[in-house]
């Protein structure tokens, strides 16, 4: 092979991974540009109890019957930038286990605290997303929008699609300005 094709092919090959920023949200937000590191799965917890933060690594079934890694033990850190914050809290609902409602807890520890204030108690929170973000649930694909900034705010949409139904949702986050998570996104609403 030429030096000059493998430069072509080296360049082609940047270019192209150039853009993966955008699904995590990592355009212009250079402060936010840190490696993640996985972390274990929460043991199940009893029905309708606060969610555990700790636990052994599963694989279990998502919604499409694929088997893929769970988001479930994730905990806000303020070295996820707004748009892998988001990523997380669709893909633990895509992998909710149903009778344990780990993707919701995981959901759940994302959420700011305003948010939880006014969603009420984990168990009501639980009986919200059911009810009101099924489609989330169950999503057969996804897609996210482009994330719109503005300070410490940031909204995205995410469209799910459902056996021929689409549903859009915005997704809002802020960064958390009081501990124990100054510094976090979290995310203050979807609607």
């Amino acid at each position: 092979m030429s030096s000059r094709l493998a430069l072509c092919l080296v360049l082609t090959f940047a270019v192209a991974l150039s853009g993966c920023s955008a699904l995590f949200g990592t355009e212009g937000i250079g402060e936010d540009r840190e490696t993640v590191t996985a972390v274990s799965v929460p043991p199940p917890t009893e029905s309708g109890s606060e969610p555990a933060s700790s636990g052994a690594a599963a694989q279990v079934q998502n919604a499409t019957g694929v088997e893929q890694p769970r988001y479930l033990s994730l905990s806000p850190t303020c070295k996820r930038p707004p748009g892998l914050v988001i990523h997380i809290q669709v893909e633990a609902l895509r992998n909710n286990n149903p009778s344990t409602d780990e993707g919701i807890a995981t959901v759940w520890r994302f959420a700011a605290p305003s948010n939880k204030a006014a969603t009420g108690p984990y168990k009501a929170f639980v009986e919200l997303i059911r009810a009101r973000y099924q489609p989330l649930l169950v999503a057969e694909s996804i897609s996210y929008g482009p994330i719109t900034r503005e300070g410490d705010q940031v909204r995205r949409n995410v469209t799910t699609t459902t056996d021929n139904s689409t549903t859009s949702y915005e997704w809002s986050l802020t960064r958390q300005s009081e501990p124990p998570y100054e510094g976090c996104w979290m995310a203050t609403g979807v609607s």
